[in-house]
């Protein structure tokens, strides 16, 4: 009997050990499955965000059309100078986007020749200009850069405003700087 005593003090001593040890358990897994509820919400915030009107499909949408007005700047500059894209290391494509310009008859031929364009660098009246990669988001590394050539382009626009009033044609206004230089 004393012998059965013994052994129940054992197991109840061990019964309490493990219980102890499995409130301790039972406390942390309760943290980590708070922790993972907070990271679960937050991770479905990001997800709204980047699925919402101002997330990833938006800035998708953005870069076509800036891909799109670079393209159209790159034919209104085309108007006033020989544009070429430069291929390889020597071949060059004439980019025609004058009014009365042959277009390719297929569709096929046409996204072909749109390719071509897309590669490598453009050169205007034979000075070369890099093109950034479609997937930048700033033509300037720096603000000095975009000071620079806003101050330049403002100075540009306003030569080309003096010699139409000195001319005496039309002016479209400041901000019409390619439709201003068509009038001259």
């Amino acid at each position: 009997m004393g012998n059965m005593l013994m052994q129940a003090k054992v197991v109840e001593e061990h019964v309490k050990t493990k219980e102890e040890h499995l409130g301790c358990e039972i406390k942390s897994l309760l943290v980590s499955g708070t922790s993972l509820s907070v990271a679960r919400k937050r991770l479905q915030e990001s997800d709204r965000l980047l699925s919402g009107e101002r997330g990833h499909g938006r800035l998708r949408n953005l870069q076509k059309v800036l891909r799109a007005r670079q393209q159209y700047m790159i034919s209104q500059v085309s108007f006033l100078y020989p544009v070429k894209t430069l291929i390889g290391a020597t071949e060059e494509l004439e980019l025609d986007f004058f009014p009365g310009s042959s277009r390719p008859e297929t569709p096929g031929e046409y996204a072909d020749e749109i390719k071509q364009r897309n590669q490598g660098p453009v050169a205007i009246s034979g000075v070369q200009l890099s093109m950034l990669p479609f997937t930048q988001m700033s033509f300037f590394t720096d603000k000095k850069q975009v000071q620079r050539s806003t101050t330049a382009l403002g100075y540009i626009a306003h030569d080309i405003e003096q010699l139409l009033n000195y001319v005496g044609a039309k002016s479209l206004g400041p901000r019409h700087v390619l439709a201003n230089l068509k009038e001259l």
